[in-house]
């Protein structure tokens, strides 16, 4: 699909809709309506109901999805339940999880739920319909899976193994920061130059915005969607519940009469667009939070007829959201076609769709449906519940009709029920049957609605919604929750002190299954990869150029010193050995939480020196080292390298250069991952160094000082690794180069005194290798392209001052010293470091 990453896309994507558009207007038009058919749904003419105590699975497209059953459930009472408004609690058109907040526990899970009612109750005694605030309500959530396969005894209280508890809520308010209403929309209001839903004017609630919420889904940032059957439209709300922004569907779905007048009213149906009480039931948005998705509940009126078989081929849209939260236009449209069933599950022929009421975005391609019929607990008494599925969902192979005259006008896409033959459907397969009556009778649920009792099973379930299992072993299980709407059916119902009071309690109920997705890509594990992955790559980076110049700087020490002593006898051999211990508290890479990591390490090295003439030093050494990193992006580092240096001096000038190669070795790298779990890793990788260095010593006579430049490369690459830990968060780590090249320019002055030769360096020190760098991250579990993300890897070099102060001295033909350097790097970032060394000529 057309995924608008760049200009060039946009104008592509742009000429596309245009050319679609003009092929299917027109004469190329009514010569496709008449095409025969090329696809079926799904026809169920007897229940739909399977008795199996295990596990289930689907195959599509080469994905096997698994339902390992249903392990526990919630209930809340219809008749003592009231939200924070103290209004009945309208249970769930739709829900959503604050994945933020979800963690694993000694005994199972706990988290928070968003739950979304839809307009109030209607056609309850005197109340036709209800001036009903529209409103998120905000329960916590503890979670304890029952596994046994024993049955529980039939009884409520066998059915809390999710307790859900009232904790607060907030109203949706419009543009203006007035609260909505669930009166019907007779009429129009417009906001912000947008024609909205609303009561007609001169009846109560004209002015506001008429809103029959059914589907919720969250941003990461705490910005959400809600999608709306009055207009088909999706709203676009802050954290807080204020109104930002509205999409309007395409023209195709809007509700219009006879003379093509707007029709918002769920009373009587319109002539084209969505059907009433028929609007945008299923909402999703797909896990790298780029995409919006929507699904109408059943066919639109000009690709149906009256008879209510012929709703089958509804439509999936998806908006780009990456650049506008409100896009105008789909960039994609696709027909799904819904099971067909016989509403009695005698045999007959099917009279009914099942249409869906929600969906979730396992990918950019694939889907979870809710397609179910209207047969249960809260329906009339005489019909059992016959089609009560979510169903695997493919677009990939399926016919893009965004931008035709499909979309664009009201031209029908099936005509009396039938699919022309140009648009190919998406695939689909049954992942998951409601109508399990081992699974279901396990918590004492039944299926008998022609005896129903307040255990049969309900009729509508509108939500659904993911979390993961965070099984080390099982990464890509999750729990799969799925809850009814109870239309405010309450014996002791009261909205806004106005009695709603009915002869049956309905009570909220939430279903939690255990699946196995392989192509889910969780949102929160994606985010977190994209958002820490860089950073702990960023740390190792780090680490692995400082042990790169392990023997870049300690044989630079060693030059210098021998330097400042008058160097060595010609022919003469000098061991040395040096050693440093640094410490850096606070470095450029911060934890989501704040936090800056600290890093303490050792280096040592020997070698030696050969003094040819007295101008001239070659000498080769050995170094290892290792280094600590604390806190956030921690680990153990240790590394070798193996150097070749030399030095030439002239009349005060001198120029020193020296090349390094070596192997490091990581452990225990950590990365905070999703969930608040930590993610593990360990690798190696390859270190090279380089350095030249030149100064001119000016003769004070006690004393010596010049200026000094040189050149520093240091080079790693870092093999790539596949952490443990995170579960499902587990992340591909990439292979990964990371560079340093820093020009540096200062001064030095030494001089003898009382038998000891101080010394003092100032520099400044600029990183010209400024290139950003970019890796491939993948999510190590999750079988689908949008598991990976190429990211910018944080630069892990910085410009510093470094100011150096130390002291040497001879001992018979032993030179020794000891100095102190401390760095300051921008961003106020310190490390400082101890240099103890002794050489020895013979």
């Amino acid at each position: 699909m057309w995924r608008n990453r760049d200009g060039v896309k946009q104008m592509a994507w742009t000429f596309s809709r245009a050319f679609k558009t003009a092929l299917f207007s027109g004469v190329a038009a009514s010569i496709l309506q008449p095409l025969a058919v090329l696809a079926d749904p799904l026809v169920y003419k007897t229940p739909n109901v399977i008795s199996v105590a295990g596990s289930t699975s689907a195959t599509l497209n080469g994905t096997t999805v698994v339902n390992q059953g249903l392990q526990g459930m919630a209930r809340l009472p219809a008749d003592s339940t009231f939200d924070f408004a103290g209004d009945t609690f309208g249970a769930f058109s739709g829900f959503a999880l604050d994945l933020s907040r979800w963690r694993k526990t000694a005994t199972g899970y706990v988290g928070a739920m968003y739950a979304l009612p839809d307009r109030g109750p209607n056609g309850v005694s005197s109340v036709a319909f209800s001036d009903y605030a529209a409103r998120v309500n905000i329960l916590s959530m503890a979670f304890t899976p029952y596994v046994s396969n024993a049955n529980l005894p039939v009884s409520e209280a066998s059915q809390h193994q999710l307790q859900l508890t009232m904790n607060g809520g907030f109203y949706l308010r419009d543009f203006n920061g007035n609260v909505t209403t669930g009166l019907d929309a007779g009429g129009t209001t417009v906001q912000n130059g947008i024609t909205l839903p609303s009561p007609a004017a001169g009846t109560a609630g004209a002015g506001k915005i008429s809103l029959d919420a059914e589907g919720l889904r969250f941003l990461n940032n705490g910005n959400f969607y809600v999608s709306d059957e009055y207009g088909a439209n999706v709203y676009y709300f802050d954290a807080t519940g204020k109104l930002l922004g509205v999409i309007t569907p395409p023209a195709a779905l809007v509700p219009r009469d006879a003379s093509g007048q707007l029709n918002y009213t769920s009373l009587v149906d319109a002539k084209t667009g969505r059907r009433l009480n028929q609007g945008l039931e299923g909402l999703a948005i797909t896990p790298d939070q780029k995409k919006l998705v929507t699904l109408l509940q059943s066919a639109a009126m000009q690709d149906s007829s009256s008879s209510q078989e012929t709703r089958t081929n509804t439509r999936l849209m998806i908006y780009d959201i990456a650049s506008s939260k409100t896009p105008a236009n789909p960039i994609a449209d696709y027909v799904l076609q819904l099971p067909i069933y016989n509403s009695t599950g005698g045999g007959g022929a099917a009279n009914r769709t099942a249409a869906q009421s929600e969906l979730l975005a396992l990918n950019d391609t694939q889907f979870l449906v809710l397609s179910r019929d209207g047969n249960g607990l809260g329906q009339s008494v005489g019909n059992n519940p016959v089609f009560k599925s979510v169903l695997f969902v493919d677009v990939s192979g399926a016919t893009n009709i965004a931008g035709s005259v499909y979309e664009t006008t009201a031209t029908p896409l099936s005509p009396g029920g039938k699919l022309v033959s140009s648009i190919a459907p998406a695939q689909q397969v049954e992942a998951l049957n409601i109508l399990n009556t081992a699974q279901l009778s396990k918590f004492g649920v039944n299926v008998d609605n022609k005896n129903p009792t307040r255990l049969t099973l309900t009729e509508k379930w509108e939500g659904m919604a993911l979390a993961p299992a965070l099984e080390e072993g099982k990464p890509q299980d999750f729990f799969l929750f799925i809850g009814n709407d109870n239309d405010f059916l309450s014996t002791t119902c009261v909205t806004s002190g106005v009695s709603c009071a009915q002869s049956v309690n309905s009570d909220a109920e939430v279903l939690v299954y255990r699946m196995t997705l392989p192509t889910y890509v969780d949102p929160q594990y994606l985010a977190w990869m994209i958002g820490t992955g860089p950073l702990a790559v960023a740390a190792v980076q780090q680490s692995a150029l400082s042990l790169a110049g392990i023997n870049s700087g300690n044989v630079a020490a060693q030059l210098n010193a021998n330097r400042r002593a008058g160097g060595s006898a010609p022919g003469t051999f000098t061991p040395w050995i040096i050693g440093s211990f640094g410490y850096v508290n606070g470095d450029n890479l911060t934890s989501p939480t704040g936090e800056t990591g600290t890093r303490n390490g050792f280096q040592g090295s020997i070698g030696l020196d050969y003094t040819f003439s007295p101008n001239l030093v070659f000498g080769g050494a050995f170094g290892a080292g290792q280094i600590n990193r604390h806190g956030a992006f921690g680990h153990d580092a240790d590394g070798y390298d193996f150097s070749l240096y030399g030095r030439a001096m002239a009349d005060g000038f001198y120029a020193q250069a020296g090349y390094s190669f070596g192997y490091a070795n990581f452990d225990n790298i950590n990365r905070p991952a999703a969930y608040g779990l930590t993610a593990l890793g360990s690798t190696s990788g390859d270190l090279q160094s380089a350095f030249v260095e030149a100064g001119y010593d000016f003769d004070f006579g006690v004393a010596k000082a010049g200026p000094v430049a040189g050149y520093q490369l240091q080079w790693a690459k870092i093999d790539g690794y596949t952490e443990t830990g995170a579960a499902g968060g587990n992340v591909l780590m990439p292979q990964t180069i990371a560079r340093s090249q820093t020009l540096m320019a200062g001064v030095e002055a030494f001089g003898a005194f009382m038998g000891v030769t101080p010394f003092a360096r100032l520099t400044y020190n600029h990183d010209f290798d400024a290139e950003t760098r970019y890796a491939t991250f993948k999510l190590a579990s999750a079988n689908a392209a949008m598991a990976s993300a190429r990211v910018a890897i944080p630069h892990v070099a910085l410009n510093y001052g470094e100011l150096g102060l130390g002291v040497q001295g001879r001992v018979g033909v032993g030179v020794w010293s000891v100095g102190y350097t401390a760095q300051l790097a921008e961003g106020g970032h310190v490390s400082n470091a101890v240099r103890v060394g002794y050489s020895h000529a013979f």
